[in-house]
């Protein structure tokens, strides 16, 4: 039996039914309240013998979680515990009421109770067994700061110092370098076209002005409600990083005119991504000639003082073709990195650049009724690489060469380019409150302080409201990104996911083997509603020894994850302790984990969406479906009727347990990180702005 422990009374339940051959079988169980009471003899050699540790709850546990069974099944002498063969064993939970179980309401395992008596009936291998629990009010309150919960600032030393934008920072995607997350950075763009276009018009010519200013508008222009001259039928990058950051990060752009290249696009290998790398510098050097008194101030293209130009972006236009379905390595649009060494804030060298299609920006089969169809989508994607995040979708393809999974549940702009930030890359951002009265990512961390509370979320896309929640008893949050934890935000489709909701046309006609149908909701969702988040953003350091002539001996060389996550190699007596590596990734193939000191492959998602009906349907071939679809959500049954939800949005459920995610962990019940959560987390209430949870410590619970 599987090792627990037992506090109080326990209750041993037995139920036997016997062989389908017998017509005349009965099911019978005892019920005792002594722990070690073996069940009542019977005839049958098969049966099922129950043990739970708690028979009474507090409301707002669930049966497994907070009753903690243990499941035997006998046959004849052997005996085998099916407490964790989820998919084998059902329970049906039923209220009693006036000494009946009511059977047209039905709960599971997984599911937060409420107050009052249950009949709790568990199946496995054609044998039950029956038992009754009690639900009773818990002493719950209303969380405060340091009673259930604790703020974190932007100030806090961990998130300052690990912050993307800072001038040191190895931890992104691309390496040092990041463009700044916060503050008034200042973006230089060129449109490039190439030799012996400079006569031609139209979309593989000459950029004319009017092609010139639907480039300004993408980058600093405002948004739908904005006046004619400035007017996008989105978004700008600018006005979409102002509203993600809560006004942290209010970036400009300097557009110049069109750089003609030296050579033609047909001459240049299409095989060959680092084709650009020579483009971008050529185009530097032709703005500081062309500009001089913009060149004055090159400075201001280094706000982070690293010594390198916060980011080049090149909008391109070709003659060579382009085939937008299977792109070449040249023609198409990423951001990357060129490799030079910093120079000085004063004379800056360049480093991160962006290369993307004037296709991308000008979009009016996107926008057929705006007289401004600029679209910023892969502008604000894109810049997410420059200031450090990683795509969220996999790269990974099968040998169809479509895609199996979808870990972040595409509704977000690190993967299928849409909606908002969540709220993991906004924390690397540092985009958190300066304090209490600012705006900002509101970050609120479950501290163990309080054993049975309700907390308030308000809208994260307007207000910035945040749950951090991990093992508060034996392993809690080291206090930075990165660590392995859930986020909890009430998403509702406003701010910059407002439009997207509605569908974004991409995805509305897109779909991987056919080109011809929609993805789920083609954008973020509709309706209000919690979202989870699983993250597992762990780094790693290297240890090893020093050789005599100071390099590092790798073959002593040991990894082991770390909660410090040091930003700096050091050397103590001849012992080599790296900086703080991220290991992680959404893409399988380059995830890593750390086995016995060495780092291998096989490492779990950097950030997973958890749907709310426990199937983890973003690890299959038809995740696209599931994009956007209200389901996936957390929410509760009376707002979706009150909003008049279809039938096919109501949510998949309304609590996050141990029981309802096994499916999400290569350990089930236990996170990758070895432990355990000990909290079970509810959706008690919900309007159009805002979201009560309530949290209860299943480890608190029969103490």
């Amino acid at each position: 039996m599987r090792k627990k422990t037992v506090i109080g009374a326990s209750v041993l339940l037995a139920a036997m039914a016997l062989a389908a051959c017998t017509p005349t079988a009965t099911t019978s169980s005892s019920d005792t309240s002594s722990a070690g009471t073996t069940s009542e003899s019977t005839t049958s050699s098969k049966r099922l013998e129950v043990e739970i540790v708690n028979k009474t709850i507090p409301a707002g546990s669930t049966f497994f979680d907070g009753c903690k069974p243990t499941i035997i099944y006998y046959d004849g002498d052997e005996q085998t515990d099916m407490t964790n063969y989820f998919n084998q064993v059902r329970y049906t939970i039923n209220p009693v009421v006036g000494g009946t179980p009511d059977t047209s309401v039905n709960y599971d395992a997984s599911d937060a109770l409420p107050t009052g008596t249950y009949q709790v009936t568990i199946t496995a291998k054609s044998r039950h067994a029956d038992l009754e629990i009690t639900v009773e009010p818990g002493d719950v309150t209303t969380a405060s700061e340091g009673n259930g919960y604790k703020t974190v600032y932007s100030t806090d030393e961990d998130f300052s110092r690990l912050a993307l934008g800072q001038a040191d920072s190895s931890l992104g995607t691309l390496g040092v370098g990041n463009f700044p997350s916060t503050g008034t950075p200042k973006v230089l763009v060129v449109p490039v076209i190439f030799k012996g276009m400079e006569t031609a018009t139209g979309n593989k010519g000459a950029y004319s002005d009017s092609e010139i200013d639907i480039i300004r508008r993408a980058y600093i222009g405002g948004d739908s409600n904005a006046s004619d001259e400035d007017k996008t039928a989105w978004e700008s990058l600018k006005t979409y990083y102002e509203k993600s950051s809560y006004g942290k990060l209010s970036l400009d752009a300097f557009v110049t005119d069109q750089f003609v290249y030296e050579k033609s696009a047909n001459s240049l290998d299409p095989n060959k991504a680092a084709e650009t790398q020579d483009i971008a510098s050529a185009a530097f050097n032709w703005f500081k000639t062309t500009y001089p008194e913009e060149a004055q101030h090159i400075s201001d293209y280094d706000a982070n003082g690293d010594g390198y130009v916060d980011s080049i972006n090149l909008i391109y236009k070709t003659t060579a073709e382009v085939n937008s379905s299977n792109p070449s390595e040249l023609w198409w649009n990423f951001t990357s990195n060129m490799g030079l060494p910093a120079g000085t804030q004063a004379n800056p060298t360049l480093h991160r650049y962006f290369w993307a299609t004037y296709d991308f920006i000008y979009k009016p089969s996107y926008y057929p009724t705006d007289d401004y169809p600029v679209d910023a989508h892969v502008l604000v994607h894109e810049h997410g690489h420059a200031m450090g995040l990683s795509d969220y979708y996999s790269y990974d393809t099968n040998s169809t060469g479509g895609k199996d999974e979808a870990p972040a549940g595409c509704a977000d702009m690190m993967d299928m380019n849409v909606g908002d930030h969540n709220a993991y890359s906004k924390m690397r951002f540092n985009w958190l409150r300066d304090n209490a009265d600012d705006e900002g990512v509101n970050l609120m961390y479950v501290d163990g302080s309080n054993d049975d509370f309700t907390i308030t979320l308000n809208s994260f896309a307007d207000e910035g409201d945040v749950l951090l929640v991990r093992n508060t008893t034996t392993d809690p949050w080291n206090g930075t990104p990165y660590d392995e934890y859930l986020l909890f935000t009430y998403y509702t489709p406003t701010g910059v996911n407002e439009a997207d909701s509605h569908g974004y046309a991409e995805w509305m006609q897109y779909n991987e083997a056919t080109g011809t149908t929609g993805a789920g909701n083609g954008g973020p969702y509709r309706h209000a509603g919690v979202q989870v988040f699983h993250v597992d953003a762990r780094t790693a350091v290297e240890h090893a020894d020093l050789k005599a002539n100071g390099t590092i001996d790798e073959s002593t060389a040991t990894y082991e994850y770390t909660d410090e996550v040091p930003t700096k190699a050091t050397t103590v007596n001849g012992k080599y302790t790296s900086a703080a590596t991220f290991i992680t990734d959404n893409t399988p193939s380059r995830s890593s984990k750390i086995v016995d000191g060495k780092l291998v492959g096989g490492g779990d998602a950097e950030i997973e969406a958890i749907l709310s009906s426990g199937d983890d349907g973003f690890r299959s071939s038809s995740y696209a479906n599931l994009m956007g679809i209200q389901s996936n959500l957390f929410g509760t049954e009376e707002y979706a009727n009150e909003k008049e939800f279809d039938s096919k949005e109501m949510y998949g459920g309304y609590t996050y347990s141990n029981f309802m995610a096994w499916r999400y962990f290569e350990n089930e019940l236990v996170w990758n990180d070895g432990s355990t959560l000990n909290w079970t987390i509810s959706v008690e209430s919900q309007t159009d702005t805002s979201a009560t949870l309530h949290l209860v410590n299943n480890d608190a619970i029969g103490k």
